[in-house]
């Protein structure tokens, strides 16, 4: 898959890089698209924990409930992030950068539907 190599040579040194505008440059756009990213992440993992929460649960239906209320919102949170992302990438000048993130958004909507099953 040639989106995963260029994915793969785009991050250097444990931080996101312009793959065009030189090994050493981290744009502001690059630094966002970090934080989109892990905050991704991050709610992606809560959301699997909240899930195996939701599985073990053998309290009452009021935590049960509670439990469900705070997935919910993480998938909102998890689905704000995406969206931010995809915009960011939508905005990209260059092809090979919106594609490459277009391709990012791709992979985590199917992250997201795979939760939701």
């Amino acid at each position: 898959m040639t989106s995963g190599f260029l994915l793969v040579n785009w991050r250097q040194a444990g931080r996101r890089c312009n793959p065009l505008a030189g090994p050493n440059m981290v744009t502001s756009l690059d630094v966002h698209v970090r934080i989109c990213n892990q905050e991704i992440f991050r709610f992606d993992l809560e959301v699997k924990e909240l899930i195996q929460d939701i599985n073990d649960c053998s309290g009452s239906l009021s935590a049960l409930t509670e439990l469900n209320t705070k997935v919910k919102e993480k998938f909102q949170q998890l689905w704000l992030s995406r969206q931010e992302l995809e915009q960011s990438a939508k905005e990209q000048d260059k092809e090979l950068e919106k594609h490459i993130l277009l391709q990012e958004v791709e992979n985590h909507k199917k992250q997201m539907l795979s939760n939701q099953t």
